[in-house]
């Protein structure tokens, strides 16, 4: 059992590699020997046979000796089939070559026959050559003929083309006029039509002769000129006729309708586009530019444009492509009949005025001619070369020019900017005007692109205007931020803005006003955005200047570190110490006024940096983003670089947050002065009666924050508007700082107490031979006395601290989520027998 092999998994089949599978998984694996069915010995499998795969296939199964025997018993009977094989074709084998006896003898006699039937094959096929050779040269002689006969053909078509043509156009006739005199009215335009077809087939016709560089189409060249030359003057002569025409009658109107289709037509299947627009710019355009567009034209009276052609006005609108994001277009009622022409505004504008003189006559004039090129295009992009373009090779050309030349001196000066502003969107609103009589893409590229137009963009100064309105805005805004303290503008003109303060007012007009009507231009909206965020970068640096010093907060913070170290260290006093006043009345009335000029001055800055930042979210999300080109780059959010920057001065709010915190913390805490008079005050009063409502003072200790915050206060104050942002948040911070200062009170009353209850204890334990020394009453009734004193005054402290707290929940304190306030409870519950005194004020410190 040991010396049977294993059965390796990473050796192909066991079948394939001479191991025999096992028929179930109880039966072991057994090694077959060496036959022409192993994979490696196969040449149907293995066309080259492997020795290293060979004998690792074995190696794994029996030792090199095993197989050195397998592979000589596997040679001899190789050996042996061999020679069985040659035994049983041995016979076969012998007799071949007795076989092949006599053989080349026969095939040498069948020779003979084939070399005389390859000779006649040879001959016939010479004599078949010789034939289609012969063919072959008559059918090239009979194609030559026939060439020969249609160049003749075409010759003779050619000349009487010609010689049709010269009766077509009386060229005998001396002038256009005289040879157009002959016709009818109404054959005027299908005479042309003929003849611009008879002259599009010689001019065919001779380019086929010329190919075969034949000399008589060289001969007719001069007549073929002299056709054309007349041809395009009869046209020309014909069409400036129609056009200045002036028909009387509705079917003159259709008529002439019809004959400008119809030369357009001709002058298009000539490629003469260049010759009709020059046609229109002379007889139509250009005594128009001439009478209208002159160096004085803004300043002298506009006369009403006489109607030239027959040509109605169209029901259809035109739609509008503005080029600025103010269109100037005036709003009229739906049966003005000017809503079907885009004018301008001219209201105080002498420049929209005659820009719109110009829009109407070629809504008027031009416009049906426009949309008959426009018909003919499909025609025209079929074939190379261009085609029509009357709105920018004829219209802005001719109008353009004109403009540059007599109106650019007045139009494009930039000294005045609210005229130069007003200007240009006059200017581009009247070539948008343009823009939008154009029926198709291409006329508008062509418009777009035309040298006319590279002209009128290059001599607005737009760089210069943004300068002169640069330093406008700029030198406002310093002037406003000059003064460090923020002055406070007027009832009516807060109203209006919602902001208090006239230096944070100017940041906000400064930016309203570069995104305004009257002084942003498109093309300069990157400049105007970037200036956008210098004035709030310049606000930030306003802002860093009357930030008012951190003095208050920090001697508000010293002061309530003393209160406390003086309750840790308070002496024995048996009653209650009268305050003296370290300064005098005067300090204080200085002091008070310092401090309501700061109260004033934060509260002021902060309510409008919290109303500044709401007004530029709303002027971005209504005006700026509107206005701004998209951006290509995705990762840039032109709004999260506005959110940054109002970020940037939002972020002093905490500066001056403080000083209002310090002012409201002390001025809170200087109402519970009364607090260490509450022992003195109980024990002398008489009669003595349990305490059932809090003190006054109570009432008076929160009552800066309402004053200041306007809660439960009749009329204004001067944070009311901070109240909603960040009037509960205040109120716990100043909460928390009286909590502390109460709380220090408290045990320092607590602390005076004790020390007076041990005092009189050590007086009441003194004896002498002759009674108690002090005697008056007995020891019982003296303690006695002294607990019902401790309890009112208990219950006092603690009817106090309930109703600072009740006070703060109404200004929106969660008093019992403060742990501070809780151990302020529980000192005031203390008794003084409770030894508690101690741990919670050290959790008030903490």
């Amino acid at each position: 059992m040991d010396d049977l092999p294993a059965l390796d998994p990473t050796v192909g089949s066991p079948v394939a590699n001479g191991v025999a599978s096992p028929t179930s998984d109880h039966v072991l694996p057994s090694l077959s020997p060496l036959s022409h069915a192993n994979s490696f010995l196969n040449p149907d499998i293995s066309p080259e046979f492997d020795v290293e795969s060979f004998l690792l296939s074995r190696a794994a199964h029996a030792s090199l000796a095993e197989i050195r025997s397998e592979m000589r018993d596997y040679l001899a009977d190789l050996k042996t089939e061999l020679v069985q094989l040659i035994n049983d074709d041995y016979g076969s084998f012998i007799s071949l070559s007795t076989d092949l006896r006599g053989e080349g003898t026969r095939l040498d006699r069948l020779k003979f026959p084939l070399v005389g039937i390859e000779g006649e094959i040879n001959k016939s096929r010479q004599g078949l050559q010789a034939i289609q050779d012969q063919v072959q040269r008559t059918l090239e002689r009979r194609a030559a003929l026939r060439e020969d006969k249609a160049l003749l053909h075409l010759l003779l078509t050619l000349s009487e083309s010609v010689s049709r043509l010269e009766s077509l156009l009386l060229i005998s006739k001396p002038s256009p006029e005289a040879r157009l005199e002959d016709r009818s009215q109404t054959s005027k335009s299908k005479y042309l039509a003929r003849v611009t077809s008879e002259y599009t087939q010689l001019l065919y016709q001779a380019d086929k002769a010329r190919a075969k560089e034949c000399v008589f189409v060289n001969e007719l060249q001069p007549r073929i000129d002299r056709i054309k030359s007349t041809l395009t003057s009869d046209l020309d002569a014909f069409f400036s006729r129609v056009l200045v025409a002036t028909p009387s009658s509705q079917l003159d109107k259709i008529r002439n309708h019809a004959e400008l289709n119809e030369c357009l037509k001709i002058y298009d299947a000539l490629s003469l586009q260049s010759e009709a627009e020059e046609i229109i710019r002379r007889e139509v355009v250009r005594p128009f530019t001439k009478r209208t567009i002159f160096s004085s034209a803004l300043t002298s009276p506009l006369s009403p444009t006489a109607p030239k052609t027959p040509f109605g006005a169209s029901k259809t609108g035109f739609p509008q492509t503005p080029f600025t994001p103010y269109p100037t277009f005036p709003t009229s009622t739906p049966n003005d009949p000017s809503n079907l022409v885009p004018l301008l505004d001219e209201t105080a504008n002498p420049l929209a005025a005659l820009f719109n003189v110009i829009i109407r006559f070629v809504y008027r004039d031009l416009n049906e001619v426009i949309k008959m090129t426009e018909h003919l295009r499909p025609k025209i992009e079929q074939r190379a070369g261009g085609g029509y373009q009357i709105l920018a090779h004829v219209v802005w050309e001719e109008i353009g020019r004109a403009v540059l030349d007599d109106l650019g001196p007045t139009m494009f000066a930039v000294g005045k900017p609210e005229e130069f502003r007003q200007n240009y969107v006059t200017a581009h609103s009247f070539v948008a005007a343009l823009e939008s009589m154009a029926l198709s893409q291409s006329s508008l590229e062509a418009l777009r692109s035309h040298p006319i137009s590279q002209t009128f963009e290059k001599r607005w100064q737009l760089p210069v205007y943004f300068q002169l309105r640069w330093k406008e805005i700029a030198v406002t805004l310093d002037d406003a931020l000059s003064n460090a303290a923020p002055v406070l503008r007027s009832t009516e003109s807060a109203k209006k803005s919602e902001l208090l303060t006239l230096q944070i007012s100017a940041v906000y007009q400064a930016i309203e006003r570069c995104w305004s009507e009257d002084v942003f231009i498109y093309e300069l909206s990157w400049r105007f955005w970037r200036f956008s965020l210098q004035i709030v970068a310049r606000f930030k640096t306003w802002l860093g200047t009357v930030t008012p010093p951190p003095d208050p907060s920090s001697k508000v913070a010293a002061t309530i570190q003393n209160e406390k170290n003086l309750a840790s260290s308070a002496p024995v006093a048996s009653r209650a110490v009268t305050p003296q006043l370290s300064n005098s009345s005067t300090d204080g009335q200085s002091a008070s006024s310092n401090d309501d000029a700061i109260l004033r001055k934060c509260a002021l800055i902060i309510a409008d940096m919290t109303v500044l930042s709401e007004k530029l979210r709303v002027l971005w999300d209504q005006q700026i983003s509107i206005l701004l080109p998209d951006v290509e780059d995705d990762d840039i959010r032109l709004k999260d670089i506005l959110e940054q920057s109002i970020n940037s001065y939002t972020s002093l709010i905490p500066s001056f947050t403080s000083p209002i915190l310090a002012i409201l913390s002390r001025r809170s805490s200087d109402a519970l002065q009364p607090v260490r008079h509450i022992p003195s005050h109980f024990r002398a009063m008489s009669p003595k009666k349990i305490p059932t409502r809090p003190s006054e003072y109570v009432l008076d200790v929160l009552k800066p924050v309402r004053v200041f915050f306007g809660v439960g206060v009749a009329g204004s104050a001067l944070g009311q508007s901070l109240w909603e942002p960040y009037g509960v948040e205040w109120a716990t911070e100043i909460f928390l700082a009286v909590v502390i200062r109460f709380t220090n009170h408290l045990v320092a009353v607590k602390k005076a107490e004790e020390s007076l209850r041990r005092l009189k204890m050590g007086k009441k334990s003194t004896f002498s031979l002759f009674g108690v020394v002090g005697g008056g009453s007995t020891p019982s009734s003296a303690a006695s006395e002294e607990g019902r004193d401790e309890e009112r005054i208990r219950t006092q402290l603690i009817l106090d601290v309930d109703a600072f707290g009740k006070d703060a929940q109404s200004l929106g304190v969660e008093v019992e989520k403060i742990e501070a306030y809780m151990a302020l409870k529980t000192i005031a519950a203390a008794k003084p027998e409770d030894g508690e005194l101690h741990s919670q004020q050290s959790v008030c410190r903490d």
